[in-house]
């Protein structure tokens, strides 16, 4: 049995708030599912809500959607992950130990681009530096290096453009991943002494 760090302020958060009935459940069942893990990152098949919640495709759509709208989850369609945005923030890996197992829990995933998402979410909440002993830092921070070396390689070897068009469609991006600018390419930069003069500086 894993226990799972749900804070009494849950209910008072503006995002649940905002959710419907049918939301806030289906919220609760994926951070509380038999299915999950530390990490936050699952193997979740719709199938496995229907059956639990006892719903029907039609009632799960709305809700769903709303939790990926509100950014409260990521989703993999193709591999039918969902990676819950705050759980780490929540529930920290807080010792080597603990991030080993993370390491194990996710050699068992398929990998998916929802990867790339939770690398800066380990950066952001995951802190060897904070362990109370010397030692200790020390074991963690290899482990935690280790943990992130890996997965690394793992998104590196997903096809970039289809894993790109696969993230349109499935969810929303989260304001922790840094997105890359797009910029038309072979565009000219004119120096602004060969600029035309304005009108207002012509005789």
């Amino acid at each position: 049995m894993r226990y799972q760090r749900i804070f009494t302020h849950f209910w008072h958060d503006e995002k649940i708030r905002q959710l419907s009935e049918d939301g806030r459940l289906l919220f609760v069942y994926i951070l509380t599912s038999p299915h999950s893990n530390s990490l936050g990152l699952y193997l979740l098949p719709k199938q496995y809500i229907l059956a639990d919640l006892g719903w029907d495709t039609k009632r799960l759509s709305k809700p769903f959607n709303e939790l990926l709208d509100k950014l409260l989850i990521g989703y993999d369609e193709d591999k039918s992950l969902v990676l819950i945005w705050n759980q780490l923030k929540h529930n920290r890996l807080e010792n080597g130990k603990q991030i080993m197992a993370g390491m194990k829990i996710a050699a068992t995933l398929p990998t998916s681009y929802l990867f790339s998402e939770l690398i800066p979410l380990l950066r952001k909440y995951v802190k060897p530096k904070e362990a109370k002993e010397e030692d200790k830092k020390g074991e963690m921070k290899q482990a935690f290096e280790q943990f992130i070396e890996q997965l690394q390689e793992r998104v590196d070897k997903l096809i970039p453009e289809s894993k790109t068009r696969e993230r349109e469609k499935t969810t929303k991006i989260h304001p922790l991943v840094p997105q890359k600018r797009q910029v038309p390419a072979n565009l000219p930069v004119v120096p602004p002494t060969l600029l035309p003069p304005s009108p207002e500086g012509e005789g």
